[in-house]
């Protein structure tokens, strides 16, 4: 019976250099099969990731806004941090593993997609097409978050070089703990719960100081519907930076993702760079019944 992973035809190399991208005790398991990445129009994944980052967008406008009009304690800090914090963990994780999730890989963050741009994970189209999706999903997400009312703004950043060093930092160490998973054939599955619990921890820590943005995508979109954009490029260059470090250093140590999504479904056509184990074959039935 032919196995999942090869109805990618047309894209797969076998050899050492696909064992390389995993640890040894990947290696033990079957044969490598390494899938490049595509370029093309990939609307189906481009969608989900519309999708899911409209999701993450409502699900935190919503906590920060929904808890700063429940009155105390909710709405003083830090609880209303901390439920802000706790929706975008939840939503990073169960977006990533719902069929969405598993379509587009979850990025939901640009820092993400162009880090593993960089590490020739994600084709040049894919990049441009999650951008876009990405960009678009978090404007649908606060747009409907405004059911609610006024959205709350986040407050005005005086130490700007500061703050985005901030923002470099903890999109450093989150996408450098996601890109050691997903290097990993064994760990990778773990990259939703650990993505979600270090955005959780990083936008919790960070919302008194820089206000806690992380990611572009975020940021843009609610200066976009608000027409102002006060210290944008603190959200635009920090993070992306610190994904960009979090490549390098993955690259560095001669590591290099196994898969471009958060989690990887093999009934799922994936057109990022991916290298899968195929099972060893199954033994024929001698019993015949």
């Amino acid at each position: 019976m032919k196995g999942t992973f090869l109805h990618f035809a047309g894209r797969r190399s076998r050899g050492a250099a696909a064992s390389r991208s995993s640890d040894d005790g990947d290696r033990t398991t079957g044969t490598s099969v390494t899938l490049e990445p595509q370029n093309g129009w990939h609307w189906k994944e481009w969608l989900a990731e519309s999708a899911g980052t409209a999701i993450l967008l409502f699900a935190v406008v919503s906590a920060k806004d929904l808890a700063a009009r429940a009155g105390p304690p909710l709405s003083s800090l830090p609880w209303r941090d901390l439920v802000t914090a706790l929706a975008a963990g939840v939503a990073v994780a169960v977006v990533a593993i719902s069929a969405m999730g598993r379509r587009s890989g979850a990025h939901l963050n640009p820092a993400l997609t162009f880090g593993l741009w960089l590490q020739r994970t994600v084709s040049s189209a894919d990049l441009a097409g999650y951008l876009i999706a990405q960009l678009s999903g978090a404007v649908l997400g606060v747009a409907l978050a405004r059911v609610w009312g006024p959205t709350v703004t986040r407050p005005p950043v005086d130490w700007a070089v500061g703050a985005a060093g901030l923002e470099c930092g903890a999109v450093l160490v989150q996408l450098s703990v996601v890109f050691i998973l997903l290097s990993s054939q064994r760990l990778h599955q773990w990259a939703p719960a650990a993505s979600g619990a270090l955005l959780a921890a990083a936008v919790f820590v960070l919302a008194p100081l820089s206000g806690g943005g992380i990611n572009p995508a975020r940021a843009l979109a609610a200066d976009d519907l608000a027409g102002a954009y006060p210290g944008v490029w603190i959200y635009l260059a920090g993070p992306l930076l610190g994904g960009a470090l979090a490549a390098a250093a993955l690259r560095a140590g001669r590591r290099q993702p196994v898969t471009g999504k958060l989690r990887h479904d093999p009934s799922i056509e994936s057109h990022m760079r991916c290298t899968l184990t195929r099972p060893p074959p199954r033994e024929p039935d001698q019993g015949g019944g």
